[in-house]
């Protein structure tokens, strides 16, 4: 379906991963604008990306979110879902139903968000927020803490609306 869709927007290029080892891809007959990689980490390709077609998953979503560029979640299972339609509902992409897409609502899907301002400036702004609670500095402060007192610690910024018990 992705190379389907790419066929038919000769003017926008692509990379596709297929994580599957030895898949072949030869006779998909893929258009000059896709390029087909059996892996690339999210860290060196998702900065230098405008879009990114993804199944949902949390590492992707959180790349692209911290990276503030704009995300179409695909989810086929489980948690990628739930990332999907966080998507949305960021306003920093779009989130579609596997079982329901096709060639044409990828490729329309695909320019609309291409040319979207709006999910554009919300990825940004999804990025300027996340940069703002410096994560992974906290988290390896947290960890240390837990370390040295063995005991539970939690973000001094943090609040918490009411106590949970063990057992809820």
């Amino acid at each position: 379906m992705v190379v389907e869709a790419f066929r038919g927007m000769p003017d926008v290029q692509g990379v596709m991963t297929v994580c599957y080892p030895g898949k072949d891809v030869n006779g998909m007959g893929i258009p000059d604008n896709l390029r087909v990689e059996q892996y690339v980490p999210n860290a060196e390709i998702i900065p230098k990306s405008d879009l990114v077609i993804h199944h949902g998953g949390f590492s992707t979503t959180m790349y692209c979110m911290v990276n503030g560029i704009p995300a179409i979640g695909v989810p086929m299972e489980g948690d990628q879902n739930e990332n999907g339609r966080r998507i949305r509902e960021s306003g920093a992409g779009y989130y579609l139903s596997y079982k329901k897409l096709n060639t044409r609502k990828l490729r329309e899907a695909i320019i609309q968000a291409l040319k979207d301002d709006a999910i554009k400036a919300r990825a940004q702004e999804m990025s300027e927020k996340l940069k703002q609670y410096n994560g992974p500095e906290a988290a390896a402060d947290l960890i240390e803490k837990v370390i040295e007192t063995r005991k539970p610690v939690y973000r001094p910024d943090a609040t918490i609306s009411s106590p949970v018990s063990p057992t809820q």
